[in-house]
């Protein structure tokens, strides 16, 4: 079944899950699905400007984007998300980008719960550092309440965007943190940090 066909036939659509369809989809679908309110996505199965309305998003395997050589052309079009105040991120890779979650905190204003699942790993990987952006997103300093980091490690980048949070996020009531197994050995050392 062509997915493009079959979601311009759902104009009401409320609540979308695809996973790993991009290969069905020559390019992704972008019609804009103005009535979705819910949505839980792979990257590049359809494109953010289609699901701009959400007021729930979880993108699932997230870090696919930082290994698509067309990165620039995902992002160029990016939409603001004026709905959107619950967003999951989760990474299926070892190697993951704080500055992808960087790019989507900028365009989601009113976002207020935030939660990021990152795949843990028993050996070192390439673990990118993370400059905080020159502008605080407007949703961490007006509007961000919960945020979630499961499977923290405690790399300088983990580290980093935590700080980011803690520091900017005026109306944070909760910050959990959970420590992945593999770095439970560091736990007291990560807590310090």
């Amino acid at each position: 079944m062509d997915l493009k066909r079959c979601l311009s036939g759902c104009p009401i659509l409320e609540d979308l899950l695809t996973i790993d369809i991009r290969k069905a989809t020559e390019g992704g679908f972008e019609t804009a699905l103005s009535n979705l309110v819910r949505a839980t996505i792979s990257p590049f199965d359809i494109t953010f400007k289609a699901i701009y309305n959400v007021e729930f998003l979880r993108i699932i395997k997230m870090d696919e984007i930082d290994h698509n050589k067309n990165i620039n052309a995902y992002y160029k079009d990016f939409p603001v998300f004026c709905n959107l105040i619950h967003l999951e991120i989760l990474f299926s890779d070892y190697d993951h980008s704080w500055n992808n979650v960087a790019k989507v905190l900028q365009h989601s204003p009113k976002l207020q719960i935030l939660l990021i699942r990152k795949r843990s790993s028993n050996y070192y990987t390439y673990r990118k550092d993370w400059e905080s952006p020159n502008s605080i997103p407007e949703c961490v300093s007006s509007h961000l309440k919960t945020c979630t980091i499961i499977n923290y490690e405690g790399w300088k980048g983990d580290i980093q965007f935590s700080r980011y949070i803690l520091k900017n996020a005026r109306f944070l009531q909760v910050m959990r943190v959970m420590v992945s197994r593999i770095a439970s050995y560091r736990k007291s050392q990560i807590l310090e940090e």
